[in-house]
């Protein structure tokens, strides 16, 4: 139990348990699929959305280049700190994204704010309709690749690290990519919508260098 969920530790599979889990991640060529759907999704609407959020959290939001991000942290009105979060920027909304044991108490706190903001800003939590996976280790690249739309123009050699696009992952609209993540490795925070959640993450473990991962080998890699 974690937060409220039930989320794995570790896998029972030929590839499973927190060691070979976590040197799957290490090794060349491969790939680990976290799903971290318990953490808090948050869309921020309104003209004054990000002097808002400057209100809330550490860094300048309001120069951040459309499609770019950070790594933030949210304070209380003394500076302490509440959570931390990742927030991107794109041309119509804020997208953010907070730790799914904190998740409540952080909406209530950006409430209370807003309650005392004077300005145009509004909070989405998209707590049913989005669902969020990562795909971590030297792979993750090549390992998305193959799930990204064919044609466009989409080069995601060229996305850097704390950048964000909306695109369609394998023919499912609506989706949005992260390249981040806190393994030491390349990787990649992939939003979808719920509904096609499940589709999205079996293709990518039809993959050979995809292995299913759990919170123990999450854990090691970040330290």
């Amino acid at each position: 139990p974690f937060a409220g969920y039930e989320l794995p530790v570790l896998y029972k599979s030929e590839n499973g348990g927190v060691m070979k889990e976590h040197l799957w991640c290490r090794s060349a060529g491969n790939a680990s699929l976290f799903d971290v759907s318990h953490m808090g999704q948050i869309k921020w609407h309104g003209k004054d959305r990000a002097a808002f959020l400057e209100r809330i959290v550490v860094g300048d939001i309001q120069g951040l280049d459309n499609n770019s991000g950070c790594l933030s942290l949210i304070t209380n009105e003394s500076g302490g700190i509440i959570d931390d979060t990742v927030i991107t920027k794109y041309d119509e909304y804020v997208y953010m994204v907070v730790n799914g044991a904190t998740k409540y108490g952080d909406m209530k706190h950006f409430q209370e704010q807003m309650d005392i903001f004077n300005g145009d800003v509004t909070m989405e939590y998209l707590e049913d309709s989005m669902q969020l996976l990562a795909i971590q280790g030297p792979g993750a690249a090549e390992a998305i690749s193959k799930i990204l739309p064919t044609t466009g123009g989409f080069d995601l050699s060229k996305m850097a690290f704390m950048t964000g696009v909306e695109t369609t992952l394998d023919g499912i609209d609506g989706c949005r990519i992260t390249r981040c993540g806190y393994t030491g490795e390349d990787g990649f925070e992939i939003a979808m919508p719920a509904e096609y959640a499940q589709s999205i993450a079996s293709k990518l473990f039809s993959d050979p260098t995809v292995n299913p991962t759990g919170l123990g080998a999450r854990d090691s890699l970040r330290l």
